[in-house]
């Protein structure tokens, strides 16, 4: 059955995004049922202008290979979002109801076990996108929280999807992405487990200097304010083993000692800690 474009006008004669009588043009993000309990400005497409979602639209990985034309209509498809610091974008086993693409600011994908202790899939900044795979399966897989205030794009599951069934370019890109994605969990399933802590941690810290690292007197620094229970969560172990290994870091001079931001003083020395012991010397 043809998908229709949910942006068409309905019977009802109602917007797809109705106005907040209380607030003049400000469109209020509806609540499907289940989903967490969150506050997010919602700006119409007026206020924030065209041009931010076709700069949204070209850094999204499965959208930035589409013709211009395709890339513009695209970028109508969105809305701003704004998220505090701690605010769950969304919460594992709760309904999809958006793509959202950073347009500012840090969010952080998780999982919690049966007895709360959190696992930390990944950490993402602009340009990232996150809750694909929840609107495909129609659930979210795992929980999303700004770790500081975050601006965001979203756009609608119905948007998402009738975009797929009517552009065989983008599902092709979206298949490739996902690929991708399933390729990157499977390798740091297996470096999580085969690893020493030390090694899962000079994974973690070469891998973030990659994606949020930039370049600074003395070394790389890590665009992200990381806890020690952060690095705790995402590589699986305590916060006490974490300090622990982040301190014989510091005292061998991988690390700065600046308490107010991470920076990486020593690649290569990572990359023999990441080795094994055979690769110390």
């Amino acid at each position: 059955m043809e998908r229709k474009d949910p942006r068409e006008p309905r019977h009802s004669g109602v917007p797809r995004d109705s106005r907040d009588a209380r607030v003049p043009g400000v469109f209020v993000a509806r609540k499907v049922s289940g989903e967490s309990d969150r506050v997010a400005e919602v700006r119409p497409r007026a206020a924030q202008g065209a041009a931010s979602g076709l700069s949204a639209a070209r850094k999204i990985p499965f959208f930035r290979n589409l013709c211009e034309s395709d890339l513009s209509a695209i970028s109508r498809r969105f809305t701003e979002r704004r998220f505090k610091a701690g605010d769950y974008v969304f919460r594992e086993g709760e309904p999809s109801s958006c793509l959202y693409a950073i347009k500012k600011g840090h969010i952080k994908v998780f999982r919690e076990s049966p007895e709360g202790h959190r696992r930390v899939l990944e950490i993402l900044s602009a340009g990232d996108v996150c809750g694909t795979s929840g609107l495909l399966a129609g659930t979210q897989i795992a929980s999303a929280q700004a770790v500081e205030d975050t601006e965001v794009h979203a756009m609608s599951r119905e948007d998402f999807l009738y975009l797929l069934d009517t552009n065989k370019t983008l599902a092709r890109e979206v298949i490739a992405f996902l690929a991708r994605q399933l390729v990157r969990l499977h390798e740091m399933v297996i470096n999580f487990a085969s690893g020493r802590v030390e090694q899962r941690i000079a994974a973690l810290l070469l891998g973030l200097s990659q994606r949020h690292g930039s370049p600074v007197r003395g070394g790389v620094k890590i665009g992200i304010r990381l806890t020690r229970q952060d690095i705790a969560d995402i590589v699986g172990t305590t916060v006490e083993t974490s300090i622990r290994v982040m301190s014989k870091f510091r005292k061998r001079g991988l690390v700065g000692s600046n308490s107010r931001e991470l920076v990486i003083t020593d690649m290569e020395g990572l990359r023999r800690v990441l080795k094994g012991p055979g690769a110390q010397a």
